[in-house]
């Protein structure tokens, strides 16, 4: 959902929805073989190109720590409180959700949250700076809606 909305934000002729990379062309697929990078932006002015990852906080996960039994106005008030937290105290909040990969509930932080997205988003800007895939065992773009050319980035 949260992607869709900020795609809704942008026309479809300047950004790339879940742009196809081969992380690690050695891997199988569903072992790290590919990556998804949520939104990729085309350059516009000038020639940097964004990528976005979108990372989905829910209120939900953040009072499942604090509050058992929990309903819309506790969901309304902990949402006014985090309209004021700085930014220091928001990243140390516990945060709850469901784990696909372990099948198990899971704790983390926002802020590991932030810095696990970071880490993601370099991995992702890493293998786009590799170009398209040469073959099948390479990494890089793998996605036939935009065109890659091979330049010189040192001019």
């Amino acid at each position: 959902m949260l992607q869709t909305i900020v795609e809704n934000l942008l026309p479809l002729k300047y950004h790339i929805p879940e742009l196809s990379l081969v992380m690690d062309g050695k891997k199988s697929k569903g072992s790290g073989r590919f990556g998804y990078s949520d939104i990729f932006v085309l350059k516009g002015i000038g020639d940097n190109y964004i990528s976005i990852e979108l990372k989905y906080i829910s209120l939900v996960g953040l009072i499942k720590n604090h509050k058992v039994e929990f309903g819309a106005n506790e969901l309304k008030n902990l949402d006014k409180i985090l309209e004021k937290e700085n930014e220091e105290i928001l990243l140390k909040r516990t945060y709850i959700y469901w784990s696909k990969e372990l099948r198990k509930t899971n704790q983390t932080t926002i802020g590991e949250i932030l810095n696990d997205g970071i880490s993601q988003l370099k991995s992702y800007m890493n293998t786009i700076s590799k170009g398209k895939v040469a073959n099948y065992s390479s990494s890089g773009v793998f996605d036939k809606r935009i065109e890659i050319i091979k330049s010189n980035p040192n001019k």
